[in-house]
């Protein structure tokens, strides 16, 4: 089964530490998790989305750009052996911030 695992900020979080940059030669805890997810042989792909508020959302009917509410700070596409082993990946993710979190869908 594929997933996609999104990770979200509540709007208005920036963080001025970026969870994916070394500091002091330690690197982020993201970077660790998704090493994880590597060498597990689960992860397919990953990008982490750049950390700006420059992302909006698209209304059809008027046409007119929104601000979003979260901004989106990584994607990861996983295949997993089930639900359950996805609910485990997300909970493993470290949340730097309480106005984070992690969602996942299964996808085709």
């Amino acid at each position: 089964m594929r997933f996609i695992m999104l990770l979200h900020a509540d709007d208005g979080w920036f963080g001025s530490a970026d969870p994916h940059r070394s500091t002091d030669d330690h690197e982020g805890p993201l970077a660790n998790y998704q090493r994880a997810l590597s060498r597990a042989g689960v992860l397919l792909g990953a990008e982490r989305v750049v950390n700006e508020p420059r992302g909006f959302r698209m209304m059809v009917e008027p046409h007119r750009e929104l601000p979003l509410t979260t901004t989106l700070r990584a994607v990861w596409f996983v295949e997993l052996r089930s639900r359950e082993e996805a609910v485990e990946w997300a909970r493993r993710c470290p949340l730097p911030s309480p106005r984070m979190h992690v969602q996942v869908h299964q996808v085709r």
